[in-house]
Formats: C-alpha cells, structure tokens, sequence
C-alpha cells in the first residue's frame, strides 16, 4: 500500500525491499507486543477503566501522538491516499519501539501496561485495512487475554469501530513540541559524544544548551525552587512540569546535570571530562551489561533467579562490591561469587576497559 505503483509509478520487486519493510513495521510491531505480553503476565495485569489519567509525561507523550497518528491516517484513508497513511503508521510504530517503550523499560506500573495496551490496540486498527491478518492476530491475543468486557469486540478487529478522530488538544500539541525539541536536542548531544568517542554508557556531568527549549511549545513558568543548574523549570499545561522533559533528556543522553548558558559558541556542549566516580558508574553499566547478555545467551526469563560468578580485577571487585545490591537487582542474581568455578551454566571471558574478566553463572539449585 505505500509502494510506488500507488502513486502510478513503475515498480521492480526486490526481495531485500519486502524484508527491510518486515524489519521496520511487522517486526517492531511484535517485539512491542511480545515485551507487553511477557510483562503483563508476569503481574497477571487485566485492562480495568482507568481512575484518573496517568501522570507520566512518557504516557501523555504517546497517548497524544497516537491521537495524532488517527487524525492523519483517517484524513489520508478519506483521500484515498494509502502511501502517507502507511508511512504515518510506520513513524508511529517506531516511535511506539525506539522512544515510548525504550525510554519506560524500567517499569511495571498500571498506568505503563494501560497505556501501551491503548496503543497497541489502537495501532491494531489502523491497520487493519492494510495489514488484515496480522492486525487480526495481535488484536485477539490482546483482548482475549487482557482485555475487559463491554467495551472490546472479542471476535475480530475488523467488526470493531473505526478510533474516533478527535482534535488535538492544545495540551496535546505542547506535549508534542516539547518532546519533539528534547529528541531533537538528544539527538544533538548523541552525535557530540560519537564525535569525542565516549560510548553512551558511561555517563557524564554536564550537557549545555545554549537556549532554554520549549519557550513558547511548553508554556514555560519559572519556578522559585528550581536549581541554577536546570534553570529554567516550571509548570506546562496541566500541571505537567518542564523538568519531566529535561529528566528524559538527561537519561537519554547519560548526563547528570543539564546547565542553561546563553554565551555558548554552539547550541549544545558536552563537559566531557570524566572523574574517577564517573568512570565507575560507567565500569559498572558495562559490567550489567554483559551480564545481562549471558542471561539472554542462557534463553533465561526476566524473572529467573540466577548465581552470578564473576573473577574480577582488584578495581573491578571493588566498585562491583560495593554496588552489589544494585548489581543483584539489575541482573537478577540471589548472589555474586568473586571467583572462577566450574560449576556453571554458561560462562564469558572477555575484556572490561583494559582487565580480562571471567563471567559465570547458573540456576539455583
């Protein structure tokens, strides 16, 4: 539907072409899914009418774009014109991956699962004139395992209604531009560090922006208490704060502070230098890391336990040792043994900066 031969142009079939547009949409699509699905189990999470509208600005974000994407899809459909319909759907669905989902890993909460079980199952509409039987698929999974009566069709997407085309709110066009601004600024910031080679892990002090963002997007109020190093915070529309923003930033591009400084030579500015509890914190990401990629390697699930064995440099154990509960919690392990063995389920020897490391582990027994 969104090849050239819609727009009467000439089209060659290639085999490479109908695999990267799988890799883009169909994949992504069912790796948010498969996440949603494993982690809604887990808690055994039943959609229920939500009491009060989530607080996240994480949750607006998506919930206004998805708002978005009906408004433009249904305007696209009305015309008859299904290229920019599909491709309006293809930058949901990443943005659905790679921003919403990527940057709220970290949780469990209702209003998480309500929120991507909205989005979900409102993607699973809109493409369902394109893509009937996987839309078909993915929907019924949904709300047959986790969606509640009365309000869900549970015999097939394309007997449900058509989502509502409804206005965006001026709440929803400031959420969107100041979101839009921060990725833009992350993506800034992020090519910075590749141009200085320091990998994303390892986190840094300061970034520095020349002019504060969401001026006019965001609705921006000054707030009293607000720190001279993220100054300028404040409230936005709905009690939403500007520093929810700035935090996703912050996260995003691994600094600890962001400073606002109008005599900067260029828009943003990385304070690259790396103290000793910098390159600490930074051992310690890439330790978990590797880790976790022993895990994943093992075919273990997120909620096996596992013995972590780790033979470590003298540094390295120590800066492990005493971040131990932090590492047990991240990597799922009931324990760290500080030594080589014998007695494990799969094993790593590699390299972390410049010390050999060995890396074990295996199920409790």
């Amino acid at each position: 539907m969104n090849s050239p031969v819609m727009q009467a142009d000439d089209l060659n079939f290639s085999v490479k072409e109908v695999e990267k547009i799988f890799r883009k949409n169909v994949l992504i699509l069912w790796n948010v899914y498969n996440y949603f699905e494993l982690y809604a189990r887990q808690i055994n999470w039943r959609m229920a009418s939500p009491k009060k509208s989530s607080p996240m600005i994480l949750d607006r974000w998506i919930r206004a774009r998805t708002n978005q994407m009906i408004n433009l899809v249904t305007d696209y459909l009305d015309n008859y014109d299904t290229v920019r319909a599909t491709r309006t759907i293809e930058e949901y669905i990443n943005d659905l991956s790679t921003w919403y989902l990527r940057r709220s890993r970290d949780r469990k909460d209702d209003f998480f699962f309500a929120t991507l079980y909205d989005s979900l199952l409102k993607t699973c509409q809109m493409i369902a004139p394109v893509m009937p039987y996987l839309s078909e698929i993915l929907y019924l999974n949904l709300v047959r395992s986790f969606g509640k009566g009365g309000d869900v069709n549970f015999e097939s997407v394309h007997l449900t209604h058509w989502p509502k085309a409804e206005k965006l709110t001026k709440e929803d066009k400031s959420i969107l531009a100041g979101m839009e601004e921060i990725r833009r600024l992350a993506s800034l910031a992020l090519a910075k560090r590749a141009e200085v080679g320091i990998k994303v892990r390892q986190p840094l002090a300061a970034l520095k922006i020349k002019a504060k963002p969401f001026d006019e997007s965001f609705d921006l109020i000054e707030s009293e208490d607000s720190s001279e190093s993220e100054r300028p915070e404040g409230l936005g529309p709905d009690g939403l704060r500007a520093k929810d923003l700035l935090k996703i930033l912050r996260d995003e591009v691994n600094v600890k502070e962001i400073i606002f400084d109008k005599n900067l030579k260029e828009e943003i500015e990385l304070d690259a230098e790396i103290t000793h509890e910098l390159k600490e914190e930074g051992w310690l990401r890439e330790f978990v890391r590797l880790v976790q990629g022993l895990r994943k390697d093992a075919g273990l699930e997120p909620n096996d336990k596992i013995i972590l064995l780790a033979d470590l440099s003298d540094e390295l154990r120590h800066v492990v040792n005493k971040n131990e509960n932090f590492v047990k919690n991240r990597v799922g392990a009931k324990s760290i043994e500080y030594k080589r063995s014998a007695k494990f389920d799969i094993e790593l020897e590699t390299k972390l900066e410049e010390w050999p490391i060995w890396l074990g582990l295996r199920r409790p027994r």
